[in-house]
């Protein structure tokens, strides 16, 4: 059901960003709780595959200002293509 709902939203973001006069939602925006979330989103979807997801650095205090929904959305594609197309 998570993963649904994650999908959903993301589907929902990308129909907001094609949209003319899409409204900013700039706040501030954690980078580390973003990536955990989106990296728990694609561990529960490639728990079958043999695929190794994990982060490395650190990026805990990160911080900048922006619309959490696109930033999110963003990252998420970028890693899930990423896993995607990686062969290991």
């Amino acid at each position: 059901a998570k993963h649904l709902r994650a999908l959903i939203n993301r589907l929902l973001t990308l129909a907001d960003l094609e949209r003319a006069g899409v409204e900013s939602r700039a706040r501030p925006i954690a980078i580390d709780r973003t990536l955990d979330d989106v990296l728990e989103t694609l561990r529960f979807s490639y728990r079958a595959s043999e695929k190794e997801i994990s982060l490395r650095g650190n990026v805990k205090g990160v911080a900048f200002s922006g619309n959490e929904e696109i930033v999110r959305t963003i990252v998420s594609n970028l890693l899930e293509n990423a896993v995607k197309y990686s062969r290991t």
